[in-house]
């Protein structure tokens, strides 16, 4: 059993959709668990 990677996409205000759902399906499909942190909406 691999250990299991845990990945945190930083996004900040105006990144495309493109940008972050792209990266965040590569990762999960190399077996990362991904969570997004971006700041809260003013």
């Amino acid at each position: 059993m691999g250990l299991k990677r845990r990945v945190a996409c930083l996004a900040a205000d105006g990144v495309e959709d493109v940008e972050y759902t792209q990266s965040r399906a590569a990762a999960e499909q190399a077996g990362a668990e991904v969570h997004l942190i971006s700041s809260p909406e003013r």
